[in-house]
């Protein structure tokens, strides 16, 4: 049989059977269509999500301290603030404290406050005004009282050409109100490290003089000096729970580095030690090195609390016998840093710590009965480990008798094999595994944004990705746009015939993109441009029955691709001299890939989408879905759903820019806003470092505007099924190769297409 008929007969049954397709889609689908895998949408009902979308709150108490406050210290900024002041974090019986000072522009109006969280779990914020006579700010120092719910705080006073000649103290009560001041006349001209009042009234001081030498003091409420020393006690004050206050000086012991609790006795003049601990490790992230942490807090006469990298332990007062009391990670803690930490004889701790989110506060009581904890493993890629991570101290954070194991170690065909017979990890990233073959996997989630309360809150675009059919069986976090610069400027708008004939005309290559390193062979992307979908491409129409696959038409698309045997680089947005390519290959993401285009339309430069059946419009694309498995039992499904909300939330994607340069864009509609705001901060921190190329300057209105122009004028880019992109990528690879000529290309894709329909069919 010639080549000429074996095509008509090809064609004539392409036609018949797509057809034949595009009727059952119409007609029966929604009745008695089968799905892949030999799951009828009966039998499918079987795993359609259910009402309950979150856990109910469970502590977790297998430790032996259990938290029962566990929340941020929410930092309170003046109207007309202009620059951070001095923060100060301190933690006591009546809570936890952030001190600072609002500077707003004049000293005239600069005032101080604090905020913070009380012992009860009520977030406060107050003003402070110990003398009203004073302008401007009102304290320089805060700290707190030993065994009472009370406070003290400090305030140089200056001669007229702002020496340090003295020094206010005063005495707060609970509602930070003053109850007693004194004038010290003392030369405390050094930086104070930590202020702090004991049960008899007397005010402690630490303050630095010169390099690892500092001077402590205690004064009476009178303002009578009782105690005076020096040594290096950077490491500051530690009060009791029955009211004293102690010391911690390091010292060098053995080539180690140890904390020394110490106690004065000022009738007598005399130091006591009452314990030490050599100095602990914990990893602070945002510095990227380990810091050293002594936080030695007394609790008993016998006992001592401090903190490390994975909890907080209780030891003796030799440093010796320690048990963690409480593991950071029970409630999705990841510890930065200890601003200060406060216990109490009944084994009660207050721990300020800091996370990369801020500052917080925790609580930690006895625990009175011990729960299990229930675990669910999320399987992923080391890529997108970090997010996952993120989100899972999150949600261990709000339900701690949960916990999310994030794990990037898994093999792909080992993770299928186990999936394959119902068990594995209830989360999967499916970048691992592959999504859309894999449907009769996974958990069909119709219903859980609605439920959820997300489906307000996302971009509707970007919930497609999560698709297979009409079913939702994922979510994605993050996309990307792609986007077109067309030479041509007479060129407004095309589907795909429009583009073949733009492509035919042009007198140079199809493509050009920056991250070409030489004229590169980029004709698989033009075959790419052509398809998104199985019912939006260039080469078969399903609603129509027709195809250009074996016929002249698709010769012609042939001989438009060698046209993309060359495509240049480009630079700066200018190509080579004498090359004027038809496309600039553009992919946009964050904010600052929005104000560079945005500002490459308004020079006057050709913006466009790629061509789809219905027109030009941008692509959004974006990575694999994470999925929950089918097989998960009820109460892991909604561990699941739960995670998969708080990945979704707002705080998570406040972290994630905050994290990083977060360059893609979230599925969350507010999440614009952080991104513009991370911008403008990155954008200054490179002017102020005089950078050769400062970023370029962000118009919010018209930025956000642009941004929502994109997104009204673009559709989700797709591939073919599985099994038809793996033929279609198979017989481009051999043709691109030179394996095989232009008609066995042509041949071959419309009979595979053939076969794959035919099996789809039946």
């Amino acid at each position: 049989m010639s080549g000429s008929k074996r095509r008509i007969i090809y064609g004539l049954l392409l036609v018949a059977l797509l057809l034949l397709a595009g009727c059952r889609r119409k007609g029966e689908e929604a009745q008695t269509e089968a799905l892949p895998w030999g799951i009828s949408a009966r039998e499918a009902t079987q795993f359609e999500f259910v009402d309950d979308v979150e856990l109910e709150w469970k502590d977790n108490s297998l430790d032996e301290l259990q938290a029962v406050i566990n929340c941020p210290l929410e930092e309170v900024k003046a109207d007309g603030e202009q620059v951070g002041g001095r923060k100060t974090y301190v933690v006591g019986e009546g809570g936890a404290v952030r001190f600072k000072n609002h500077l707003v522009g004049s000293y005239k109006k600069d005032w101080s406050g604090v905020s913070g969280v009380t012992a009860s779990g009520e977030a406060f914020s107050e003003r402070i005004t110990v003398d009203p006579d004073y302008v401007g700010m009102q304290l320089d120092f805060f700290g707190t009282i030993s065994g009472k719910a009370g406070y003290v705080a400090t305030r140089n006073e200056y001669d007229e050409e702002y020496n340090i000649i003295g020094r206010w103290f005063y005495e707060l009560n609970e509602s930070f109100e003053k109850e007693n001041a004194f004038y010290v006349k003392l030369p405390f001209g050094g930086d104070v490290l930590a202020v702090m009042g004991d049960k008899d009234g007397n005010i402690h001081l630490t303050f630095f003089e010169s390099a690892d030498c500092y001077k402590y003091f205690i004064l009476s409420p009178e303002g009578e000096t009782l105690f005076e020393t020096s040594g290096n006690f950077r490491e500051g004050l530690r009060a009791f729970g029955d009211g004293r206050v102690t010391v911690c000086e390091i010292v060098t012991e053995g080539g180690r580095m140890t904390g020394k609790l110490l106690e004065a006795d000022p009738e007598n003049g005399t130091v006591t030690e009452l314990g030490k601990l050599s100095a602990q490790k914990i990893y602070d992230e945002t510095k990227g090195r380990e810091i050293r942490s002594f936080s030695l807090t007394p609790v008993s006469e016998k006992l001592l609390a401090w903190c490390g990298s994975e909890g907080l332990y209780f030891c003796n007062v030799n440093g010796g016998e320690t048990r963690m009391a409480y593991r950071w990670a029970s409630h999705g803690i990841t510890v930065q840093g200890v601003a200060d930490l406060y216990a109490k004889e009944d084994g009660t701790v207050a721990v300020i710590y800091q996370d990369e989110s801020g500052m917080n506060y925790l609580l930690l009581k006895p625990t009175t009965e011990k729960t299990d904890i229930k675990t669910i493993t999320l399987a992923t890629v080391p890529f997108h480990k970090e997010d996952y991570v993120r989100a899972a101290a999150l949600f261990n954070k709000k339900y701690p008798a949960y916990n999310i194991e994030v794990r990037d170690d898994y093999d792909a065909t080992s993770l299928l094999v186990q999936l394959g017979a119902g068990s594995g990890p209830v989360l999967v990233d499916t970048v691992l595994t592959g999504f859309e073959e894999l449907e009769r996997l996974w958990q069909p989630m119709d219903g859980f944004l609605e439920k959820s309360g997300l489906a307000e809150e996302l971009i509707p675009q970007a919930t497609e990705f999560g698709r297979i059919g009409e079913r939702t069986y994922g979510i994605v976090t993050s996309f990307f746009i792609r986007a077109l610069i067309v030479s041509d400027p007479a060129v407004k708008d095309w589907d795909y015939e429009g583009f073949l004939n733009a492509a035919e005309g042009t007198q140079s290559a199809v493509f050009t993109a920056t991250w070409f390193d030489t004229p590169s062979d980029e004709r698989a992307y033009f075959f790419d441009v052509l398809g998104n979908g199985l019912y939006d491409n260039a080469y078969f129409d399903l609603e129509k029955g027709t195809s250009v696959l074996g016929t002249k038409d698709f010769d012609r698309v042939l001989r438009i691709a060698e046209k993309a045997r060359a495509c240049p680089r480009t630079e700066d947005n200018e190509e080579p001299e004498g090359i004027r390519a038809l496309c600039e290959l553009l992919t946009v993401t964050g904010a600052e890939g929005l104000v560079r285009l945005r500002a490459r339309r308004e020079a006057g430069e050709n913006v466009m989408g790629y061509p789809t059946k219905d027109g030009a419009r941008y692509l959004l694309s974006a990575q694999n879905p994470i999925t929950v498995r089918c097989t998960a039992t009820d109460e892991e499904k909604k561990i699941a759903y739960t995670f998969l909300k708080i990945l979704l939330s707002k705080e998570s994607v406040a972290l994630s820019v905050k994290g990083n340069t977060y360059s893609q864009y979230s599925v969350r509609k507010d999440a614009l806003e952080e991104q513009f705001d991370h911008y403008e901060r990155v954008a200054g921190a490179n002017a102020e470092l005089g950078a050769a190329e400062p970023l370029p300057k962000l118009d919010r209105e018209k930025d956000a505007l642009f941004y929502a122009e994109l997104l009204q004028n673009s559709v989700v880019q797709k591939s073919f099924p599985p099994g038809l992109q793996d033929a279609y990528d198979e017989e481009l690879n051999d043709y691109l190769k030179g394996n095989i000529d232009a008609e066995a290309f042509s041949e071959h894709l419309k009979s595979r297409t053939w076969l794959y329909l035919q099996e789809q069919s039946d």
